[in-house]
């Protein structure tokens, strides 16, 4: 119920469906041949700075390099990653034929990507993604595979590659050619939390439902003698979480409920199956959870209510949400980044 993204923020030069992009790039063999002036892989740059942040990066020459190749520049003292672990991660990317930078998921326009260890990252939710989209994806998803259970929480890698290998001619509005050599650095930032972490908030408002449970997972919500909407939004922490604050424009992961009010089951759920990433404050979900869901702590569980205007209106969407209905939902704030 809850996917629905809005048109992308630039027009499309090129689309490219998913279906496509197996196709797309083209392995450049193990060979490579130095330009006259270039230097092969880690010889054409330094990288400095803290983990946690973004690179500072050095260039010595324009770089060449063929199939991937990564290292261990920080080895991190955190958790260790497990299968089933999901986890955030950032990168940055220096082309070495221009010796700029390409992408920093560091930067206020990107966030981190987010993916199950040794899994698959999620795809743009647009049935026609953009040649950035995909490019991000692409992207996001060879960063993915140089993740491997065992890493530590607080590592830094770097990769060479040639972006033949990634992304073909889809690099192009990335300022990317075809045959240019990456470098990547890549920081290992955070497993996300299964459940929320937080301490209990025993004094709830009357118009917060009560929570039935199934396995320990919440399954519906209770409507017995709560309060009518008043057609406000409405947020209630339920556990208060000692995480970060969630900010406009951040990725966040979450597991939620969703209930129309005095409704006999739920509409949507993500409780027992992979918790639900979106981008908040971008238009990709319903008002209501862009307005109430910012400034909560991550590892916070909260209750909202939601009023028409602030969810699905006056038409409502499908049968399970008839027009004009006020929805609750119980979130779960997993992580945000």
């Amino acid at each position: 119920m809850l996917r629905h993204l809005r048109a992308p923020r630039r027009p499309a030069q090129v689309l490219l469906p998913l279906v496509l992009v197996s196709g797309l790039a083209t392995a450049c063999g193990d060979d490579v041949t130095v330009a006259s002036g270039a230097l092969e892989r880690t010889e054409a740059f330094e990288v400095s700075g803290e983990v946690g942040s973004s690179p500072e990066v050095t260039w010595n020459a324009r770089m060449e390099a063929g199939d991937a190749e990564t290292e261990v520049l920080t080895e991190g003292d955190g958790a260790e990653l497990a299968e089933g672990d999901n986890v955030l991660v950032n990168y940055y990317i220096g082309n070495g034929f221009t010796r700029e930078p390409t992408l920093d998921t560091y930067s206020e326009d990107q966030v981190p990507v987010y993916f199950p260890v040794g899994g698959e990252v999620p795809q743009p939710a647009s049935a026609q993604p953009t040649n950035a989209q995909v490019a991000r994806y692409l992207l996001d998803t060879f960063v993915a595979e140089q993740v491997e259970i065992g890493d530590t929480v607080g590592t830094r890698k770097v990769t060479t590659v040639s972006s033949a290998d990634i992304l073909g001619v889809a690099g192009s509005d990335l300022d990317i050619g075809n045959e240019d050599a990456l470098m990547m650095v890549i920081d290992v930032d955070s497993v996300v939390r299964t459940k929320p972490d937080g301490s209990p908030i025993k004094a709830r408002p009357a118009w917060v439902p009560g929570i039935t449970f199934s396995d320990r997972l919440p399954s519906a919500l209770d409507f017995d003698g709560v309060a009518a909407p008043d057609g406000t939004l409405k947020s209630q922490v339920l556990y208060a979480g000692e995480g970060p604050n969630v900010a406009a424009n951040d990725l966040i992961v979450v597991n939620y409920l969703g209930q129309v009010y005095d409704a006999a089951k739920p509409f949507d759920a993500s409780y027992g199956a992979d918790p639900f990433s979106t981008v908040l404050g971008q238009g990709a979900v319903i008002k209501g959870w862009d307005q109430a869901l910012e400034g909560v702590p991550v590892g916070s569980r909260v209750m909202l209510q939601i009023p028409p205007k602030l969810g699905y209106g006056k038409d409502g969407s499908g049968e399970d949400i008839p027009g004009g209905s006020t929805l609750y939902f119980v979130i779960d704030v997993l992580a945000a980044g």
